[in-house]
C-alpha cells in the first residue's frame, strides 16, 4: 500500500473493530477509562512537561476530547489513549497509547498509524522525556495479544495470519501472484486475537515487502492488528464446502473468506481484500465442484478471482471461466 498526503502521525481507530479498554499488565483489574473533561483533569499535573503536552495536544482541549482522549489508572500513573481517525475518503490516521509515570515528565508507548477504517497497521515505540523505549514484548502486552515472531501454528492466529498479507507494500494496491496460500487448520474458521507481529514473522508468512515507515520517513518496528471477529457462514455448497466471510466494518467493504471442508473437518483461510468499493453486508460468491469465484470490484479492479477449493490457490488462468460464472450468478 502506498500512503498519500498524511498530514500528522495521527491514530488508527475503528470504534466497532477496536475497544480503548486494552489490558493493564501491572495491576489485576483494569480501571474504567475517563473521557472528555474528566480526562483532562487527570492529566492536569503533566501540563507542565512541554513534550508531553506537544504529544498529547493538551493546548488545544476541544481537539483533545474530539480526538477521543481517554485516560485511566495504571502502575502508580496513567494510560493515555488518543485517537485520530483523519478525515476524508483515504484518510489515514493513528492511534497513541501511552504510560504516563506520576511525578514524571516521562512516558512510553506506541503508536499504530495506517487506514482510518483499516483493522491492522504500522507500529512504532515511543519514548518522551528520558523514558526508556519500550519493548516489542511489552508493546503486546499492552495491545492485549501475543507477539508473534514466527510463522505461527494452529488456527489461533490463522485468520491474522492472511490479515497481514494486507500490510504488503504494493503499489496502487496490486495484489501479488499468485496470492499466498495459507494452510489448512483444525475445525471450523475463527476469530484471532490482537496480536504485535515482527518483520522476521512478517517475512515467515511471505509478507516479503512489509510497509515499513509512514510518510513522513519515521520506520515502523513492526505491524499491528486489532482483534479479528469471529466469522460468519455465508453459504453451502453441495454435501462437502461451507464457505465463511468476515466482512470488515469499514466504508470502503474489504474481509477474508475461508473454505471449510465438511469430509476432513479442516478450514483454510484463502482470499482477503481491504476495498471492495462498497458497504455491501456480504462477498458475492459462486461455487462449483472445484473452484470458489469471487465477484465485484476491488479497488477499481472488475476481475473475478479464481480460488481451488481444495489448495487455496488463486487460479489467475481461470479468470474467463470466473467472468462465466459470475456473469451467470444473479
Amino acid at each position: 500500500m502506498r500512503l498519500t498526503a498524511v498530514a500528522l502521525a495521527a491514530v488508527l481507530v475503528v470504534a466497532s473493530m477496536v475497544s480503548t479498554a486494552r489490558a493493564d499488565v501491572s495491576t489485576t483489574t483494569a480501571q474504567p477509562w475517563r473521557r472528555g473533561d474528566d480526562a483532562l483533569r487527570a492529566l492536569a499535573a503533566w501540563r507542565r512537561c512541554p513534550e508531553l503536552a506537544q504529544a498529547l495536544m493538551l493546548d488545544d482541549e476541544d481537539l483533545v476530547v474530539a480526538r477521543r482522549l481517554a485516560v485511566r489508572p495504571a502502575g502508580g500513573g496513567l494510560e493515555v489513549s488518543l485517537a485520530d481517525e483523519g478525515s476524508g475518503r483515504w484518510a489515514y490516521g493513528a492511534w497513541t497509547w501511552l504510560r504516563l509515570a506520576r511525578g514524571r515528565c516521562a512516558a512510553a508507548g506506541y503508536v499504530i498509524e495506517g487506514g482510518k477504517d483499516a483493522i491492522w497497521g504500522g507500529l512504532r515505540r515511543i519514548s518522551l522525556g528520558g523514558a526508556p523505549l519500550p519493548s516489542l514484548t511489552e508493546i503486546a502486552a499492552w495491545h492485549g495479544g501475543p507477539l508473534v515472531d514466527r510463522d505461527p501454528e494452529g488456527p489461533s492466529l490463522a485468520a491474522a495470519r492472511l490479515v497481514v498479507q494486507l500490510a504488503r507494500d504494493l503499489a496502487d494496491g496490486v495484489e501479488p501472484d499468485p496470492w499466498p496460500a495459507q494452510p489448512a487448520q483444525p475445525g471450523r474458521p475463527r476469530g484471532s486475537p490482537a496480536a504485535v507481529w515482527t518483520k522476521r514473522a512478517l517475512a515467515a508468512v511471505a509478507v516479503d515487502d512489509p510497509w515499513s515507515a509512514n510518510e513522513s520517513g519515521e520506520a515502523f518496528d513492526a505491524i499491528a492488528h486489532w482483534p479479528v471477529r469471529a466469522p460468519s457462514l455465508l453459504l453451502v455448497a453441495g454435501d462437502r464446502w461451507e464457505i465463511w466471510e468476515l466482512r470488515f466494518r469499514a466504508r470502503l467493504g474489504g474481509g477474508l473468506l475461508a473454505v471449510y471442508d465438511r469430509r476432513t473437518d479442516r478450514h483454510r483461510w484463502v482470499w482477503t481484500t481491504a476495498y471492495d468499493n462498497g458497504d455491501r453486508a456480504h462477498f458475492r460468491v459462486v461455487v462449483d465442484e472445484r473452484r470458489l469465484f469471487v465477484c465485484g470490484r476491488f479497488d477499481g479492479d472488475a476481475r473475478p478471482r479464481a480460488i481451488d477449493l481444495a489448495s487455496g490457490a488463486l487460479r489467475a488462468e481461470a479468470e474467463a471461466e470466473a467472468e462465466a460464472a459470475c456473469r451467470r450468478s444473479p
